[in-house]
């Protein structure tokens, strides 16, 4: 039975965040009574069962008072050690490299523009991998610029400090990245902190049948007689044609997901939204692009608090059996 509890499963670490000190309270007291009837073992020293503000999980520090992730000084002591001995060479092994780079993919969301800082190692990486035929033996050289790179992470991470609330958005700009088209947008917001999303389509001149640009454009012109004074893009297909409403524009997507051969049982006109952005952050997008340009509103306002709880534990395969036998 769903109860609406928020809780962050990684391997045998749980974190758990509420509202309040007793809505967390009482997610802590059902989520470790079903843990240990599951046969799970909790580890009192390890974590932490009593709510509060500021909490370790997976080696960063939440703070819910002031809405701010950052990293632990194991983490820290940890990474820059790694950073040292990698700068200290002009070559090295791959995988010692892929090593370092991941774990600095790991820091990213306690560092801001950490992403950014990532991207010439993982193209040296790349071409490494590409010259020794994706053998990981083999060898990588640091040149100068990754050294630049490596010496920004190094002091960067000490001082560590990224906001759990996204930014206040004034400003935009949209690029095209095809390889044919070309140009930009800029768009300032009327309304901050909320911006509203702003569609920027190229046109595909290359592919004339695949540009959404165009067949919008297209679309437009035929349907301007029939349009009056509606401003709303789509039109319904029947007389007296009206503004398609959004649950019009919702049973189109079903209807061509089902003719697609997507079971619109399990998928529905919402789904292509989530499919949207989860393809969009897979692909490196930030998450603050992702929300901006979703129109997703900040979850957590500054004037908010949160109760976090972490709990480790792990599973004893036989525990139940031997109890019995114990108690038998």
């Amino acid at each position: 039975m769903e109860r609406g509890y928020c809780s962050v499963f990684y391997l045998d670490d749980l974190l758990l965040i509420a509202d309040s000190r007793t809505e967390c309270s009482t997610n802590v007291r059902v989520t470790v009574t079903l843990l240990e009837r599951l046969g799970f073992v909790i580890h009192q020293d390890k974590g932490c069962l009593i709510p509060q503000q500021q909490c370790k999980f997976l080696g960063f520090f939440f703070d819910s008072t002031n809405l701010t992730i950052t990293l632990s000084l194991n983490k820290i002591d940890t990474m820059q050690k790694r950073l040292m001995a990698l700068k200290g060479q002009d070559h090295c092994r791959i995988r010692t490299f892929s090593q370092v780079l991941g774990s600095l993919v790991s820091l990213c969301p306690a560092i801001p523009y950490g992403p950014l800082h990532l991207k010439l190692l993982e193209q040296s990486k790349f071409a490494a991998l590409k010259k020794s035929q994706g053998n990981y033996e083999g060898t990588i050289r640091i040149s100068n610029i990754v050294q630049g790179e490596l010496t920004w992470w190094q002091t960067t991470i000490p001082s560590a400090l990224h906001s759990l609330v996204p930014p206040s958005i004034s400003m935009e700009i949209f690029t095209d990245a095809s390889k044919t088209g070309w140009g930009g947008q800029l768009v300032e917001s009327k309304a901050p902190p909320r911006v509203q999303p702003k569609l920027v389509l190229p046109f595909f001149k290359t592919i004339p049948k695949l540009c959404v640009a165009s067949t919008l454009k297209h679309y437009v012109k035929i349907t301007a007689p029939l349009r009056g004074s509606i401003q709303q893009l789509f039109l319904t297909h029947k007389k007296p044609h009206r503004a398609a409403s959004g649950q019009t524009i919702a049973r189109w997507i079903r209807t061509t997901l089902s003719r697609s051969g997507v079971d619109t049982q399990k998928f529905g006109a919402h789904s292509t939204r989530h499919a949207s952005t989860s393809s969009a952050s897979r692909a490196g997008v930030s998450l603050e692009v992702i929300k901006s340009v979703a129109a997703w509103g900040p979850k957590f306002s500054p004037d908010s608090t949160i109760a976090l709880v972490r709990i480790q534990f792990e599973f004893l395969k036989f525990q139940t059996n031997s109890a019995r036998t114990r108690n038998g």
